[in-house]
């Protein structure tokens, strides 16, 4: 997500991954625990979810090295789950 920031539904994630919708939500979830500070989760109309990725510059404060590390565990976190 930090090579593309932006913000994913649901279905974007499972098309973009090839996992299930429920698996999907177990990861934007995680992911949401992970890097609080990058990722924000909101929901949209007929439940739909939302994830969006804030890039590093969009946050920069003066705890930067502090949130590469937090990104770093999220990204191997993700690729252990799938």
């Amino acid at each position: 997500m930090a090579e593309r920031p932006g913000r994913y539904t649901t279905s974007e994630l499972v098309d973009m991954l090839g996992l299930n919708k429920t698996t999907v939500i177990s990861v934007m979830k995680r992911a949401l625990e992970l890097d609080p500070k990058h990722v924000k989760m909101s929901q949209g109309k007929r439940r739909k979810l939302y994830l969006a990725y804030v890039p590093e510059e969009e946050t920069k404060t003066n705890e930067a090295s502090i949130g590469s590390d937090e990104s770093d565990r999220m990204k191997l976190e993700l690729m252990a789950m799938t």
